[in-house]
């Protein structure tokens, strides 16, 4: 049997109660909540604990805590404010939603999170390459035993199929494949203690076996060994570089030690090497920069994954962190290099154009004041698109450096808004105000 690290999707829902309500104003609150997860729709290797942690609404790190499937979490004397409850699984996110305790007249908030495992397929080379180091010779009756042990791994009979391997390695303390089966039997079962010791002969048997180093690793990460898993994993990596799981895994292992530098190399590796398949782990490494408060490396991150991913559920969400990232208002430029530092900065990102409106009537005065926000995407302008630009009149009287109505339109992919609003007056918000007003075209 080949086990293969488990990719699963997850269904996440929520309940919110209010469990007591305090009359009384506090600006305190326990936050709390059962995890219950349903498991039936997959077979394999499903995670033996969650960490539930609390950021801040600004992504500052709280508190952390670890349950089991069906346990239940609880953070004591939280702030008045938002923040975001995020489930990760062996150091990957896989859930985050939003919790508002900005009200004074609730002390306790029942969070409970549904969450359901749905396996991902993914492609399989339908050839595979077995190196001949990791070929092993076995008797004929060990080999009727592998097979029969595989028939009911197939058919979910682990506890038969641990016998039949049993037998094997009893026969043969070598062979380094059975033990790896014999482990990834119980690893299957949830028997760590013994899937431990299991890879570990293999290992022995073997020193360079992948499949006994990764799973291995993967165990470790499970069991918070982050150490060991560290060292079998990267053992991992040097029998198979072009495994992007084992890189993959590697990375977020020194994540969970505070070596984030060293993270970084192997998350990228494995984004190259399997470039849709590790399309979410842009969302590691933004998250990562984030916190490290370097926010343009964040910001490239968001947008490499939505490149890969363009009809993420979260996508506006995205967009509106590539909006915010350098806070900066453009007004007109004053010089070609204004100009030029202008579009660099809108090139290939998601900008907004605010416009701001007070209408008064005269004489007694009544206004109407509202203020009109369209997304933008501008398209990554290559240095010569750039240069031909700017060598038009159009950037020099306008906000932002270009015009939507001119050249720049054929740079502008999409927008979310009025198109009024960027070309200059946001005519139809513009025109209801007025008719408030008591305007007529009559």
């Amino acid at each position: 049997m080949k086990v293969f690290p488990l990719y699963l999707a997850l269904l996440l829902a929520f309940s919110c109660l209010p469990a007591r309500a305090a009359y009384a104003q506090s600006n305190r609150h326990v936050l709390f909540g059962d995890v219950r997860v349903d498991e039936s729709k997959v077979a394999g290797l499903n995670p033996l604990a969650f960490d539930i942690i609390l950021y801040s609404e600004g992504g500052i790190f709280l508190a952390r805590q670890t349950v089991s499937s069906n346990g239940r979490y609880r953070f004591n004397d939280v702030p008045n404010g938002r923040y975001d409850l995020v489930v990760e699984v062996e150091t990957k996110e896989i859930a985050r939603v939003r919790v508002d305790l900005s009200s004074p007249l609730i002390t306790d908030l029942q969070r409970d999170l549904f969450l359901e495992w749905k396996p991902i397929a993914r492609a399989i080379p339908k050839t595979t390459v077995i190196s001949a180091a990791d070929a092993y010779q076995r008797s004929p009756a060990n080999k009727a035993l592998l097979d029969r042990a595989r028939q009911a791994l197939d058919q979910k009979k682990y506890n038969q199929a641990a016998e039949l391997l049993r037998k094997i390695v009893e026969s043969d303390r070598k062979d380094f494949q059975a033990w790896t089966e014999l482990a990834n039997t119980h690893f299957l079962q949830k028997d760590y203690s013994n899937a431990e010791n299991e890879y570990l002969h293999a290992i022995d048997a073997h020193p360079g076996f992948f499949q006994a180093l990764f799973n291995f690793g993967r165990l470790e990460i499970t069991l918070k060994n982050y150490d060991v898993a560290i060292e079998a994993l990267a053992k991992a990596v040097k029998a198979r570089p072009e495994s992007p799981d084992a890189n993959y895994f590697l990375g977020n292992a020194y994540l969970q030690i505070k070596k984030g530098s060293v993270a970084v190399g192997y998350l990228n590796e494995a984004i190259r090497l399997d470039p849709q398949g590790m399309a979410e782990v842009h969302l590691r490494l933004a998250a990562l920069y984030n916190a490290a408060g370097v926010k343009d490396k964040a910001a490239s991150e968001y947008e490499q994954f939505l490149k890969k991913r363009p009809d993420y559920p979260d996508r506006k969400k995205l967009e509106q962190f590539l909006v915010l990232i350098d806070n900066e208002i453009l007004g007109k430029p004053r010089t070609t290099d204004d100009a030029r530092h202008m579009l660099a900065k809108l090139s290939g990102h998601v900008h907004d154009v605010v416009t701001g409106v007070t209408v008064i009537r005269l004489p007694d005065a009544e206004r109407r004041t509202f203020v009109e926000t369209t997304h933008v995407r501008f398209a990554q302008l290559t240095p010569e698109e750039l240069t031909n630009y700017l060598s038009t009149d159009e950037p020099f009287d306008k906000a932002g450096a270009y015009a939507i109505q001119g050249r720049a339109a054929r740079y502008i992919p999409r927008i979310e808004g009025c198109y009024y609003n960027v070309v200059g007056l946001p005519l139809a918000r513009l025109c209801h105000s007025l008719t408030e007003l008591g305007w007529s075209e009559d």
